[in-house]
């Protein structure tokens, strides 16, 4: 199937000479008054002379009656006159205001654009980090599972009530705080354009502030592991320099995408998110079962599926998967194991085998597929929402895959009552790993040398032909006038020679040239995982971004490859770190049915059966027939 830390809380109150405490300026210190002071920083870098607050009615704005300062020329902020209850309760709000707040990490730079960062009550330190655990508060997390759900977000255990600039500067961890810097720079960047773009039709449409950015802050949230991806391989990576503006534009461009046509369907569809209750996934999986739909750009072709998964009264598993063909009718499907992939797992290389052999009915609602391969066991939690009168197409955008049934349904039709989805969340085992592994069998009719290989590799085709012969080792790889052929185009070849102590060098070979042309150098590291020895290669961008004929690289795993042994032979890896469907939307009965009558294949290609209506609460004009 296609599914998929602490709180800060405490402060000193009052002076505890008896047990020999002493307050600091970043906690709360008590005066006779029974009022505090509560004092912190506000950051992307330092941010100076911006307004702070405790939002005390929790509507994104400093109001005139709230306790506020302004920020200092290191970032620096004290709340005068608040009490412990509010300080307990109330957020900490930040407001950039346009024309007069400075970043520090551009000194004497006035700031263009203005928005807002929070942090959760208890907190001392707001970023746009703290801003993210606190929108995952107002979801309905508690304050520690929000921060658990920002920080796997970022790959880090580091306190995110830390101050990262200071963090950065020296100590154990300053690489990883100068990561969060410089995520939280992308991230401010982000906000700020969403908020300079949104505002004014916003406001046009009466959508309140603290609504528009909870939709900004949730749509940051889905992209924050792209973001850290993306800064990570720069970090790795000797040809590229960090620009928070350019990652901040195509994080926009590839992953977020918010526009002010269709804001106010998004804003009702984050809205029904925020209302949304735990799902009862066990009465669903016997009442109706789950329904999901899923779709692929494959080279301009876009492929359509949809499926069920249901228990019958007897406990049998039902699980049918449909594609729509290029004539619009559903023709079902039927997959079987390739016993040549593998995943590494606690017990090795296992069998990639995920079909479903059993469904646990978990007494807290949530359900647990278990696989053929047991390390691949996940348990899905899930929220419900209710779609009465959210935009259809709008909806279909988080579903499994590309998205792309979106297009397939008219803009304006509507969700008839009765439509509910739900919001999974899977839960894999730690037992797995994201390492894959395919033999393959690509060469075992082709021309003479794949013949050769296909033999050589006893029977397998995945294998790394190092010097003329097929690599047994890894240490092979460091011994002197070793090189890989990684990648070839039109009369040139790209390979690569490792270097004892973790460097490689990259090279292009032409038929022209008697020479290579070194084009840029990485680095390499070995890594242990479930026991096994993975060689990580990093490969700098302006290498994995030439225009080649074929590769040993694969897309998915970006500027990065691995290589093992496997059954006597240095094979190559795939990293498949988003293995997981969170997020992905499934349907009700209701809702599938609506979909699939009003859905037509002819509307990918801007071709509609009939002229589009202004508004359509009911629909049935599509071409699908359903199995």
């Amino acid at each position: 199937m296609k599914f998929q830390q602490t709180l800060i809380s405490l402060f000193v109150i009052g002076t505890l000479s008896a047990c020999g405490s002493s307050s600091s300026s970043d906690t709360v210190v008590a005066d006779e008054e029974s009022t505090t002071t509560l004092s912190g920083k506000a950051a992307d870098g330092y941010l100076i002379n911006a307004k702070v607050c405790l939002d005390l009615n929790k509507n994104k704005s400093c109001d005139d009656d709230e306790p506020s300062a302004m920020s200092d020329d290191d970032g620096a902020f004290s709340l005068e006159g608040v009490t412990q209850e509010q300080i307990d309760a109330s957020p900490l709000l930040v407001e950039i205001i346009k024309n007069q707040t400075i970043d520090k990490d551009n000194p004497g730079v006035l700031l263009t654009k203005s928005y807002q960062l929070s942090a959760p009550a208890g907190y001392t330190f707001v970023s746009p980090l703290t801003t993210l655990v606190q929108n995952e508060v107002e979801n309905g997390n508690s304050v520690e599972d929000a921060e658990s759900n920002v920080q796997a977000k970022l790959g880090t255990s580091l306190n995110l009530n830390d101050d990262y600039v200071a963090g950065k500067e020296g100590g154990d961890d300053s690489k990883e705080f100068e990561k969060l810097h410089q995520i939280a720079q992308v991230t401010a960047n982000i906000i700020a354009d969403n908020i300079e773009l949104l505002q004014t039709a916003a406001d046009s449409e009466g959508i309140a502030l603290s609504e528009l950015i909870s939709l900004i802050s949730n749509e940051v949230f889905s992209a924050l592991a792209n973001i850290t991806m993306q800064i990570e391989n720069i970090a790795n990576d000797e040809d590229l320099e960090f620009d928070a503006d350019d990652i901040a534009g195509d994080i926009n461009e590839e992953h977020i995408g918010l526009e002010v046509e269709g804001l106010t369907e998004k804003i009702a569809q984050n809205k029904a998110d925020k209302e949304s209750i735990v799902a009862n996934l066990v009465n669903l999986i016997k009442d109706g079962g789950i329904n999901w739909f899923w779709s692929e750009d494959e080279d301009g072709y876009i492929l359509l599926e949809y499926g069920n998964l249901s228990l019958d009264a007897a406990g049998e598993i039902n699980d049918v998967e449909y594609e729509i063909d290029e004539n619009g009718e559903a023709v079902m499907l039927s997959y079987g194991s390739d016993d040549d992939e593998f995943v590494l797992t606690k017990d090795g290389w296992e069998i990639n085998n995920d079909t479903i052999t059993d469904i646990t009915l978990n007494d807290n609602g949530s359900i647990t597929f278990v696989m053929v391969t047991t390390a691949l066991n996940e348990t899905i939690t899930g929220k419900e929402i209710v779609l009465d009168g959210l935009n259809v197409s709008a909806i279909l955008e988080d579903t499994g895959g590309d998205g792309l049934w979106s297009e397939a349904i008219s803009e304006t039709l509507v969700f008839p009552e009765g439509s509910k989805a739900y919001k999974l969340d899977f839960g894999a085992t730690t037992a797995r790993s994201p390492y894959e592994l395919e033999l393959g069998d690509w060469c075992q009719y082709g021309n003479e040398y794949d013949v050769a290989q296909w033999s050589a590799l006893n029977e397998t085709c995945n294998g790394i032909d190092l010097n003329d012969s097929w690599a047994t080792t890894l240490a092979e790889f460091l011994e002197e006038d070793s090189s890989v052929t990684i990648a070839g185009g039109d009369g040139y070849d790209i390979t690569i020679q490792l270097i004892a102590g973790g460097s490689v060098e990259f090279y292009k070979h032409t038929i022209d040239e008697s020479e290579p042309i070194q084009l840029s150098s990485g680095t390499w590291e070995d890594i242990t995982v479930h026991t096994k020895v993975l060689r990580k290669v990093n490969i700098p961008t302006s290498v994995s971004s030439l225009d080649t004929d074929w590769s040993l690289l694969d897309d998915d795993d970006g500027n990065t490859f691995y290589l093992t042994v496997y059954e006597d032979f240095v094979r190559i890896v795939s990293a498949d770190n988003d293995f997981g469907d969170d997020g992905e939307l499934t349907f009700n009965t209701t809702a599938k049915e609506y979909i699939l009558d009003n859905a037509s294949r002819d509307m990918l290609s801007g071709e509609e059966t009939e002229e589009e209506p202004e508004e359509e609460i009911t629909g049935g004009t599509g071409d699908i027939s359903q199995g």
